[in-house]
């Protein structure tokens, strides 16, 4: 991926992530106030939180992928010239904006996921009953199980249709789904590790300055060499 690209990308990207978790973190807790577009109207704010931990960490997952591009596109020598240009202005050796753009864009998009986790485990999940006209977790026939998620179900238990179910309503997995959001909160945390060693190590492609130096003098060489004309070079 070319450095200008990877930019573009982890600014849209970026910014994707900021305006999702702020509207998912904003439903589940019930804030009065949510940023301009789609938001999620008459949805149970437990189920808002089940639904936007994953797609929040794939976010936090895709957008330390386009940092690793960029550090590795970018050919910088220093660490902070390996960041993605922050907020894609022209001031790339700004300390304070890319303190800025990493608070937005990771620091309280990973801590607006971490609320929404908990909000998450604080909802309870419901099993189908085969006969009865209970009601639970927004459904009928089903009785509310409780909140204990990671309690141990079998997976030919939960895989029918609507066997389980979470508050508000969607399909739910116990155990099988809070394994998977922690294994991709794991792998969103390797991922922002690898982001930062790239960052701060370079790779393979990166110039130092002397390097870059040395190569902008044999190049004007070359050149100087090549417009000696045939007869002075014999």
């Amino acid at each position: 991926m070319k450095k200008d690209t990877a930019k573009s990308i982890w600014l849209l990207w970026g910014a994707g992530i900021l305006y999702f978790v702020f509207n998912s973190v904003a439903a589940a807790q019930g804030w009065p106030f949510k940023l301009p577009g789609p938001k999620f109207a008459d949805w149970d704010r437990y189920a808002v939180a089940m639904v936007s931990v994953p797609v929040g960490l794939i976010g936090i997952i895709g957008l330390s992928a386009v940092g690793i591009c960029y550090a590795r596109a970018s050919g910088e020598s220093r660490p902070l010239l390996r960041m993605p240009a922050p907020f894609g202005l022209s001031d790339p050796e700004s300390q304070a904006l890319h303190a800025a753009q990493i608070l937005a864009f990771l620091v309280l998009p990973l801590v607006g996921i971490a609320s929404l986790f908990a909000k998450f485990l604080g909802g309870n999940f419901c099993r189908k009953v085969s006969s009865g006209a209970s009601i639970a977790c927004g459904q009928t026939p089903y009785e509310v199980v409780g909140t204990d998620h990671f309690r141990f179900v079998s997976f030919s238990s939960v895989t029918p249709s609507r066997a389980f179910i979470y508050q508000g309503g969607p399909d739910y997995w116990p155990f099988w789904e809070p394994i998977g959001f922690c294994l991709l909160g794991l792998a969103a945390a390797l991922m922002l590790i690898w982001f930062a060693a790239t960052v701060r190590n370079g790779s393979q492609n990166t110039v130092s300055p002397a390097d870059r130096v040395g190569r902008d003098e044999a190049g004007r060489a070359q050149h100087a060499r090549s417009d000696i004309p045939i007869g002075e070079k014999l």
